[in-house]
């Protein structure tokens, strides 16, 4: 029943698409004979995997598997451990390769400093950075708006990711108060300055013209 899930050749991207869809169809035949057995879903999870990427991968797990007792390794534990190993194989890196690439992008918007921290520190933890490390710094400072990077590097210099948050925290909120003090961006409002009695006053000028 169902459809086969889709060959898996090793690209990163699609790592969990083809395990839902294996587990998809392994659930949905379960009560198929042969399907309810933990060492033939393995191969059967195996001969989805075709390519040179997987290929070393997949002789590997199948040589395990070969020596495994029909009957008495014929456990659950089996297709649990298969799962783990695949996952430390290709979705824990295809998770951190997509964490990775979302960092080189990412970007605060609209001041939201918070939302940002928030959002950054997730995606570091996805892809395995310590928010220590010169890469991390960098990134955060990259995604930070041009206002609140400028002030984060001036002098006196801050070190370490908690002091450069801090300082990123506090530009953005000094900035959210000249921006309430300061709207717009022409600046502050400033009353029209009196242009002088010949050129502020039309009636002064049209009764110097008639007396002329």
């Amino acid at each position: 029943m169902g459809t086969l899930p889709h060959t898996f050749s090793g690209d990163r991207t699609q790592v969990e698409q083809f395990m839902e869809e294996v587990r998809t169809y392994l659930c949905l035949n379960n009560d198929v004979a042969g399907f309810d057995s933990p060492i033939k879903q393995v191969y059967f999870t195996l001969s989805c995997m075709k390519g040179d990427d997987v290929a070393g991968w997949v002789r590997d797990v199948g040589e395990v598997v070969e020596q495994l007792d029909p009957i008495n390794d014929n456990i659950t534990e089996v297709w649990n451990h298969f799962v783990v190993e695949f996952t430390n194989q290709y979705m824990n890196s295809a998770r951190e390769d997509r964490a990775q690439a979302k960092l080189e992008t990412l970007k605060m918007k609209d001041g939201l400093i918070d939302e940002y921290i928030a959002k950054f520190e997730e995606l570091c933890r996805q892809a395995g950075y310590v928010l220590n490390s010169p890469n991390a710094t960098r990134l955060f400072l990259q995604g930070l708006s041009r206002h609140a990077a400028k002030d984060v590097v001036r002098s006196p210099p801050v070190r370490g990711y908690e002091q450069i948050k801090g300082r990123a925290v506090e530009s953005v909120a000094s900035q959210r108060i000249l921006d309430s003090l300061f709207p717009g961006k022409g600046g502050p409002y400033r009353p029209p300055q009196n242009r002088g009695p010949f050129l502020g006053n039309s009636n002064f000028l049209g009764q110097s013209r008639g007396n002329q």
